[in-house]
């Protein structure tokens, strides 16, 4: 999985985060989700297209480590967020030595229960690497936004070297969601940058209308090791 994979989850969530309310976005836009299990993987979804289904339950998230999540993640009674995941293998292929090759576009393998990242699992504080520094995020307990269903966790403190700050002191840096997972074992973390209606110039109208926040970038970023 390469830079290119989280550009166009960032390149949607963009087209699709300009439409947002400040508070919740209705179920009938189209919107990207990515879901963070506690171990660090990426979900995204949902995924629009055919998949497949287990009993009732269809594949609605695919995973970076290959897995689907099935259905929506559902709440337990002490407030975590659980999901079912399930591996396939592909018509032809075989499970194990000895088993008898899939006889279906896609078959079940193995499932499995998995946790989601929540603001009771997820760091208080997370810094990420800039171009010149590290950016110190912390979590955020008051109301925020949405993107999607991705709640905006941690509000980054002023740093010129996001993208944008240089240019636009008014522009604000959250993280939204938690971190995942990446190549050899680097986390990351997406930054939604934006500017609020207060903030608009008449030029910022044109692109931002009336909608009380305006959604410019959305980036993926390296966290940087607690110290």
């Amino acid at each position: 999985m390469d830079f290119r994979f989280f550009r166009a989850i960032a390149l949607v969530a963009l087209l699709s985060g300009s439409l947002l309310s400040p508070v919740r976005v209705s179920a009938d836009q189209p919107t990207v989700v990515l879901l963070t299990l506690v171990d660090g993987t990426a979900c995204r979804g949902p995924i629009t297209g055919t998949t497949f289904n287990l009993v009732d339950a269809r594949a609605n998230y695919a995973c970076t480590d290959g897995r689907w999540i099935m259905g929506e993640p559902y709440t337990l009674g002490d407030g975590r967020q659980v999901a079912m995941l399930s591996r396939t293998i592909l018509q032809g292929q075989r499970a194990s030595d000895g088993a008898d090759p899939c006889q279906q576009p896609t078959c079940v393998v193995g499932l499995g229960l998995a946790e989601v990242s929540t603001s009771a699992t997820l760091p208080r504080l997370i810094k990420v690497f800039t171009s010149g520094s590290v950016a110190d995020c912390p979590f955020q307990d008051n109301e925020t936004f949405y993107l999607g269903t991705m709640r905006a966790n941690y509000l980054c403190q002023a740093d010129p070297w996001i993208r944008g700050s240089a240019e636009r002191p008014d522009l604000e840096h959250w993280i939204v969601g938690g971190p995942f997972a990446f190549q050899n074992n680097e986390n990351r973390v997406l930054i939604v940058t934006l500017l609020r209606r207060a903030a608009y110039t008449s030029a910022d109208q044109g692109v931002c209308g009336e909608a009380p926040i305006c959604v410019r970038q959305v980036e993926p970023y390296v966290v940087a090791p607690q110290l």
